[in-house]
Formats: C-alpha cells, sequence, structure tokens
C-alpha cells in the first residue's frame, strides 16, 4: 500500500471516530439540558436527621472505590462526633485514600492534646480523653508534631513549652 493510501485510511478511519463521538454527545445534549431545570433537591441528596446522616456517611465511605474526601468542620451530626470511624479503618485496608481537611474550630482542641502528650498520655488514652477516633488522634498529634517541627514526643513537648502552649 503507497503511504499516501495508508494515511488516508487512517484519516478516515479518525474522521469515522470523531463522527461517532459527535453523535453520542449530541444525544447526551437533551439529557443535560433538561438537568438544568431540576430543583436542588434534584440534583443533592438531601440528608436530615443525625441518625440518618451518620448512617449514610458510613454508606458512602464503604463505598468509595478510591478516595474519601472529608471537610471536618463542627457541629457534628453526634453530640461530639463518632467516637471511631470504623468505615474509615476498613476503606484504608482495600487502599482507598483518606483525606480530611478540619476547621479552625475542629482543631480548637489541640492545645488539648498537647497538654495530654506533655502528661504522657498514649494515643488511645487521648483520643478517648478527647473524644476523637484513634486514627483522627495520630492524625492531629503528626500536625502537631509536624508544626513544631519536632521529630519525637518528647520534642514536640519541650518546643509547645518553649512556644507557650503549655
Amino acid at each position: 500500500m503507497a503511504s499516501d493510501a495508508a494515511i488516508e485510511a487512517l484519516v478516515r478511519r479518525q474522521e469515522s471516530e470523531l463522527e461517532r463521538i459527535r453523535a453520542l454527545a449530541t444525544s447526551w445534549v437533551p439529557e443535560f439540558r433538561s438537568g438544568g431545570n431540576a430543583a436542588p433537591t434534584e440534583l443533592i441528596e438531601v440528608v436530615t436527621g443525625a441518625d440518618t446522616v451518620l448512617s449514610r456517611f458510613d454508606q458512602l465511605q464503604r463505598g468509595a472505590m478510591e478516595e474519601v474526601q472529608v471537610l471536618d468542620t463542627p457541629p457534628y451530626a453526634g453530640d461530639a462526633g463518632p467516637v471511631t470511624n470504623d468505615a474509615e479503618f476498613e476503606v484504608l485496608a482495600r487502599g482507598v485514600t483518606c483525606r480530611a481537611i478540619y476547621a479552625r474550630a475542629a482543631l480548637e482542641q489541640s492545645p488539648n492534646a498537647v497538654t495530654a502528650m506533655a502528661s504522657g498520655l498514649k494515643d488511645e488514652a487521648i483520643a478517648h480523653h478527647l473524644g476523637w477516633s484513634h486514627r483522627t488522634t495520630r492524625r492531629r498529634i503528626a500536625t502537631l508534631m509536624s508544626t513544631l517541627g519536632a521529630d519525637t514526643r518528647f520534642q514536640a513537648g519541650l518546643y509547645a513549652a518553649r512556644a507557650g502552649w503549655l
């Protein structure tokens, strides 16, 4: 086959694929436009009630395939939020990435964590004392240590004292 004939065949095949994609996209336009007139409650799921919110959050986490992203911001659905988040441990074991952004109000108890660390409490005891999950406690302690520039808990206590946190 001559090179110009081969190029022509390749171009026609690409044009055919492009036309197929164009037709498919055109078939989606009416569905897209009909969604533009939908009420907000039809575009998002509105969940009310503390138990329902926590149940739905648990269900969404367990259904995650790649990543769970959370904005951790009070007020929580429960009195102090869930003490443990078993679903998070399950999805982490499956290789799902979990990321959280903490609102300032969620971090206000961090000085309490520094005090608890300085008094020698282990992570589990700190978690119980502050009403946090164990994983949240580990994350917040790691953030505190990073903020302080500490490599060990002892250094964190020393640097926190120097910074006037204790």
